[in-house]
């Protein structure tokens, strides 16, 4: 250090303080230790220097001019930042001189701006390669943790996560966790996005179990597959049954639609086709007849016997007209009745008026069968006219209604 002083001639024992530039400058900051971010620092310049020297600061960065000065011997920070970080040169400088000391401050701090780079972007087709890169801004430097859809791998700190070669499995969702001593954080989601072609399909059947003709069936298809695949159904040795889509439904299913299907799965990448699925169709047995048949059935029967009641009924309320006009000029009974039994006439004639009622009238022959109900008994005196097995008589205990046909002959006039 180059000091000067001057005095009084003849007096020189008695000299003038000394005076001389600055010394080169003491630099530091206060609290001692380590720089966290936040925090509140000061850096401080101290020269010896006479006259007192005065003091300039400027952030000094490489390959750019000295940035903005700040007067005095002190630089305060009352909540550093992590930008704050680099080297700082101090001035001293009086009329005698300058001299100037650097000192360099680094700010601690947690990992911030934390990002996932996928090397190459976009789809990924299987058998490919991808690396994934963490990035953070931190000081010290992070180490990362790696996550695919929130499960944590094994990977080491601080490199690059590598798939090759990428398989179907590595689709998925990914990102990276920052971490220092001074905090962490979390990155942005990656979705990586794996091209793989169908895998091979697997075939359902509802409903379960025994397949009955007249029923419905759904075949379902399903495969792993990206992107989705289309689907396509099969008949064995039958081709294409033309129907598209996940679901196959078949109605109204006969024994000769029995059989074994497949589908395939097809996408851009490439094709599968699913086992073979069998059909065992089982025919039908006729089914009893339904309830309303059974009910039209029974109608139509009740129906017949109704008909039928009311025909014999008519017959007899005509029976017992005719009956009563007899009763005016007939012959009480006085034979035992005897047991009735079905008798065939052929009658030429027939009347139970007396002969001097009878009139000579003409009466064209009939050969027409005709069918009446014939009440027959037999009287204790009556005589059985020639050439008849029987007689028609009149009584009011009938045992017995018996159906005959009757062949009616008549002649062209009945003789007194």
């Amino acid at each position: 250090m180059s000091q000067s002083s001057c005095a009084v001639q003849g007096s020189e024992h008695l000299p003038s303080p000394s005076v001389y530039a600055p010394e080169t400058p003491s630099v530091g900051w206060t609290p001692p230790g380590v720089i966290e971010e936040g925090s509140s620092v000061n850096l401080t310049c101290t020269s010896e220097a006479n006259p007192v020297a005065k003091y300039t600061w400027t952030k000094v960065t490489t390959g750019h001019p000295p940035g903005h000065s700040v007067q005095g011997q002190q630089l305060s920070f009352n909540t550093i930042q992590s930008s704050d970080s680099g080297q700082y040169l101090c001035k001293a400088e009086n009329d005698l001189g300058t001299k100037s000391s650097p000192i360099s401050i680094d700010v601690k701090y947690g990992p911030k701006h934390t990002f996932v780079i996928p090397s190459p972007p976009g789809e990924i087709m299987e058998g490919g390669s991808v690396t994934l890169s963490c990035s953070s801004d931190a000081n010290p430097a992070a180490d990362y943790t790696w996550f695919k859809d929130n499960q944590p791998l094994p990977w080491e700190p601080r490199r690059p996560y590598t798939l090759d070669p990428v398989s179907s499995k590595d689709r998925g969702t990914y990102r990276c966790h920052a971490e220092n001593q001074y905090g962490y954080l979390g990155s942005n989601s990656v979705f990586i996005d794996v091209l793989y072609a169908p895998k091979t399909p697997s075939v359902s059947v509802r409903p379960l179990g025994e397949i009955k003709e007249g029923g419905s069936v759904t075949l379902s298809c399903s495969s792993d597959a990206n992107p989705a695949a289309n689907y396509t159904w099969f008949r064995e040795h039958g081709g294409s049954v033309e129907e598209l889509g996940e679901n196959y439904t078949i109605s109204n299913i006969t024994t000769e639609l029995g059989g074994n299907y497949y589908c395939e799965a097809r996408n851009a990448v490439g094709l599968q086709n699913s086992t073979l699925m069998f059909l065992n169709v089982t025919a039908t047995p006729p089914s009893p007849p339904s309830s309303m048949s059974t009910t039209v059935a029974a109608g139509t029967v009740a129906v017949l016997l109704a008909t039928m009641l009311l025909v014999i009924f008519l017959l007899m309320r005509r029976k017992r007209a005719s009956r009563k006009a007899r009763g005016q000029g007939g012959r009480p009974d006085t034979r035992e009745e005897s047991p009735p039994c079905p008798v065939y006439y052929n009658v030429s004639a027939l009347t139970n008026r007396s002969a001097s009622a009878a009139q000579r009238e003409p009466i064209e022959e009939q050969d027409d069968p005709h069918y009446a109900s014939i009440h027959i008994s037999r009287s204790k005196n009556q005589e059985v006219p020639r050439g008849f097995a029987g007689a028609l008589v009149e009584s009011d205990q009938t045992e017995q209604v018996l159906y005959s046909a009757i062949n009616l002959k008549r002649p062209k006039a009945v003789p007194e």
